[in-house]
């Protein structure tokens, strides 16, 4: 009975302390997002890929994670994941916008000189873009 017993308990025990790696890789179409923000939210774990786009959190345990994955320029990303195995996520972010309403810049000088000054809207913003 006792051979029975200890090999099980090991491996029970085995499964409760195991440790995971959640790796993965951010793209925008087919191009590597270099230095994108990576968090695994409610944790302190926290990582930026590569010049190939990886990431990778080692060390993990069981259970559900939210990951979340955000860039300059791009649509944050939230997924949910639930970790019991080693796992690989491809993560494909989409362009946005910065602004989002027009941009008001005032200044003051000392002294009596004249001043110019004109106000720009969103859409002529958006007109002169050219990025």
């Amino acid at each position: 009975m006792k051979r029975l017993l200890i090999p099980f308990l090991i491996s029970i025990t085995s499964l409760v302390n195991a440790q995971f790696v959640l790796k993965g890789k951010i793209y925008e179409h087919s191009n590597p997002l270099v230095n994108a923000n990576v968090v695994l939210m409610h944790t302190f774990w926290q990582t930026s890929s590569d010049k190939e786009g990886s990431f990778e959190f080692k060390n993990l345990k069981a259970g559900d994670y939210t990951l979340s994955v955000s860039y300059l320029g791009y649509k944050p990303q939230i997924l949910t994941l639930h970790l019991t195995a080693d796992t690989m996520v491809i993560i494909t972010l989409q362009p946005s916008a910065i602004l989002n309403d027009e941009v008001i810049v005032t200044s003051t000088r000392t002294g009596n000189r004249n001043i110019a000054g004109s106000t720009i809207t969103k859409q002529q913003l958006e007109e002169k873009n050219f990025g």
